[in-house]
């Protein structure tokens, strides 16, 4: 069975919240802080917003890397709250060093180039914040929200909001040294991906001419950051992801699946449809995997079977010079229907300690411990013991950028609790205590 992102266009719109306004005093504050002209204007060309960049400290992007996500930038102080919390699992480091924790930031799609242009305004101000706190990945675009890109007005378009290589040239440039690292392509081999509201043609000349299309745009957004970066100062150049969907666990045909198609394996959509120079030139290679019954469920979860995944991707012809981790991880069970149990549900929503623990609810420490943990562990230590005829050594940057960070890890709950957050948090500090700072 495939599923759209999560399984279904209902729970996808439950996983992203639409609101990207941010607070007025809190817009003022971090102008005040950051000094950035945030004014857009049209461009000769009267489409692609001219933006002044951000002007923030360039960073060098740590070796190993702690990820959470940001799906919204609606209350940005409750995220760099929860980011000040987090910093202190890293108790040496020094007055204005970054912990090794980055954020994703996804970029919401736009439906005109107006909403464009002021949506960048308010991103601006919200990555300008986060970077005081964290380093910062750029989603250019998630992948159940790639259909206005590839629509028939796109290519002609000089906008960012509906043409991605304009839509990547624009946001390097205007988030400026606040962005380390960006994400050319999210969930590239999704069978939703480049369908409105991730519902994939039946036509298979056409599911063809999508995936053909999702891979030029790879290169285009790679070839956009690298153009960027021929320019830059050596400090300021960005590197690029890429994040394919974790939807077998073996090579094709010998393991456990998760697609209606063939041509949608990781590896073989890889192989297939990513250009030979984001393959030799992509900094790193993410997986996304979520567990959800209705999602990919069933696949393996050992390090042994991430690790011979990893090591699959790094032959030669595929990701010979990339490193490797995790771009999305994020099970999510759902609270119990009202109808079934009011007070349970309540009680769910709240967080509270006596949420049911199989529900996993609000509470996602198990979750948490789990990846950030123990298979993080386990996977280090299976690499640090490779040997000479496993292949070229792998460089494992961790990431696993869990998707519901706002959601789970700030601000408080709709009954002004804040305990379950805290207890997430408390979770990701366990793990990420004593960790070496690279």
């Amino acid at each position: 069975m495939v599923c759209s992102k999560h399984c279904t266009a209902d729970a996808r719109r439950r996983r992203r919240p639409a609101a990207r306004k941010i607070p007025g005093l809190l817009l003022v504050a971090i102008f005040l802080l950051c000094a950035h002209a945030a004014t857009a204007r049209p461009s000769a060309r009267g489409q692609a917003p001219d933006v002044t960049p951000l002007q923030c400290t360039p960073r060098e992007v740590p070796d190993f890397i702690w990820g959470l996500t940001a799906t919204n930038v609606e209350h940005v102080g409750d995220m760099t709250a929860a980011l000040t919390d987090l910093r202190t699992a890293f108790p040496q480091l020094a007055p204005g060093e970054l912990p090794p924790i980055m954020v994703r930031v996804v970029f919401d799609p736009s439906k005109n180039a107006a909403e464009y242009r002021d949506s960048l305004r308010h991103y601006q101000d919200a990555v300008a914040a986060i970077s005081q706190h964290a380093y910062v990945l750029g989603t250019i675009a998630d992948s159940y929200d790639w259909y206005p890109y590839v629509s028939a007005a796109s290519d002609a378009s000089t906008s960012g909001h509906n043409n991605y290589r304009q839509r990547t040239e624009q946001l390097v440039r205007a988030m400026g040294d606040c962005v380390q690292v960006w994400e050319v392509g999210n969930e590239v081999n999704g069978e939703w991906t480049g369908w409105k509201d991730g519902h994939t043609s039946g036509d298979r000349g056409k599911r063809a001419a999508m995936r053909v299309k999702i891979g030029n745009q790879i290169t285009e957004a790679f070839n956009a950051v690298r153009a960027y970066n021929e320019t830059a100062a050596p400090a300021s150049r960005k590197r690029t992801a890429l994040t394919l969907l974790y939807n077998s666990d073996g090579p094709a045909g010998s393991g456990r699946t998760c697609y209606d198609k063939p041509e949608y394996e990781m590896r073989s959509w890889a192989q297939s449809y990513v250009g030979r120079e984001v393959r030799a030139g992509v900094d790193y290679v993410l997986l996304s995997y979520y567990e959800n019954k209705g999602d990919c469920f069933g696949l393996r979860q050992d390090a042994a079977t991430f690790v011979a995944n990893f090591r699959a991707l790094a032959e030669p012809g595929m990701f010979p010079h990339a490193k490797f981790g995790f771009g999305e991880v994020g099970y999510k069970a759902t609270c119990p229907k009202e109808a079934e149990d009011r007070e349970k549900k309540r009680e769910c929503e709240a967080g509270k300690p006596s949420c049911p623990p199989e529900r996993m609810c609000i509470g996602q420490e198990a979750y948490i411990l789990k990846y950030y943990q123990r298979l993080n562990g386990e996977i280090r230590a299976a690499l640090a013991g490779a040997r000479p005829e496993d292949g070229r050594p792998l460089d494992f940057i961790g990431g696993y950028f869990y998707w519901y960070f706002v959601q789970d890890m700030t601000g408080k709950n709709r009954e002004g609790d804040d305990s379950g957050r805290r207890r997430n948090r408390d979770a990701l500090k366990r793990a990420m205590t004593g960790t070496a700072i690279k």
